[in-house]
């Protein structure tokens, strides 16, 4: 059941990243107004999903351990 999932989500996120490609990443409201691409929230969705399966499968993707500014990076004052 989680393989299926993974691949799934796999499927949704290239077609919704397709459509993102060609519409862009803003889009114009209904005002006027500047707006984020719907489907963005729909493919962060996607993705936790993914990890989540990926996850219960022992199969979770390389992440950085350490979130935030990496080692030796000095702070901007």
């Amino acid at each position: 059941m989680l393989l299926g999932t993974i691949c799934k989500c796999e499927d949704d996120l290239e077609r919704m990243r397709q459509q993102v490609a060609k519409d862009g990443d803003v889009l114009l409201d209904r005002f006027g107004q500047r707006v984020a691409h719907p489907l963005l929230a729909a493919i962060r969705g996607c993705e936790t999903v993914k990890q989540r399966a990926l996850r219960g499968l022992n199969l979770e993707a390389d992440l950085p351990a350490k979130v935030g500014r990496p080692t030796g990076v000095p702070n901007r004052k």
